[in-house]
């Protein structure tokens, strides 16, 4: 046993290791907080506290803009949305998951969270699901990366009309954005193809330098999304930055 192996059992941390296909994805575990790696990059952190602190805490205020929400998530990790989600909405919402990795999904149908009863697991690729999906969703978050790069099939055209018909009249697609390391779709580019459908606003998480959400709206403005999340969230000492990045999108 090294060193570090060492410090985690003093600590309590508990580490193991499974593959999906070549890639290798690190589960680290404490009575605190669990982490996820894929290919050692952060892919899902889980805080007992609920809030992380990074771009996974905007998906809330998004999803109780509705009454009653139905949610896809696109990108499941270890879970961390559809954990917040659980923990910080109130009544009848319901949980779509798309993932691509059976592996990852045995890894979460091994954990607690499984029995959380909102949430249900569907194997595939996101792009396909809401290409045969129409008006069904009320918020879609896009969560979806292989290494440090959102897959291609998600900054098509295509995709994107899909996804504006999956979602109903008032409808968000919420994106975690992060500039590809392999050269793909920007930022600028990207918004382009997105504002044939949507209007886009982008929050630009104050101390986190990579990520960033976009919000893609069906037919909200931002006046009217502000104004229905301070209506609906109070704020608190955890949530308060939340609420001060969504109200500073641009």
């Amino acid at each position: 046993m090294d060193l570090v192996e060492r410090l985690r059992t003093i600590m309590g941390v508990r580490k193991r290791t499974f593959k999906d296909g070549g890639n290798v994805i690190e589960i680290t575990e404490s009575e605190s907080e669990k982490t996820m790696r894929f290919n050692n990059i952060v892919y899902s952190r889980i805080n007992r506290n609920v809030y992380t602190h990074q771009y996974w805490d905007f998906f809330v205020p998004i999803a109780s803009l509705y009454e009653n929400p139905r949610i896809l998530m696109i990108g499941l990790g270890a879970g961390t949305v559809p954990y917040q989600l659980v923990r910080l909405m109130e009544g009848g919402y319901s949980i779509d998951v798309v993932e691509i990795s059976k592996p990852i999904i045995d890894e979460y149908n091994s954990s607690e969270q499984s029995n959380d009863a909102h949430v249900r697991i569907f194997q595939g690729d996101g792009a396909d699901y809401v290409h045969n999906n129409r008006d069904a969703y009320d918020v879609i978050i896009l969560d979806a990366f292989v290494d440090a790069n959102i897959p291609a099939q998600f900054f098509t055209e295509d995709f994107i009309a899909n996804a504006n018909a999956c979602l109903k009249q008032d409808g968000i697609l919420a994106i975690n954005y992060l500039n590809p390391a392999n050269g793909a779709t920007n930022v600028e580019e990207y918004r382009a193809k997105l504002g044939r459908f949507f209007k886009i606003y982008e929050i630009r998480i104050s101390g986190v330098a990579l990520n960033h959400i976009l919000l893609c709206s069906k037919r909200m403005g931002k006046e009217e999304m502000v104004s229905l999340i301070r209506g609906k969230i109070s704020e608190t000492r955890e949530n308060a930055f939340i609420l001060r990045e969504i109200e500073q999108m641009q």
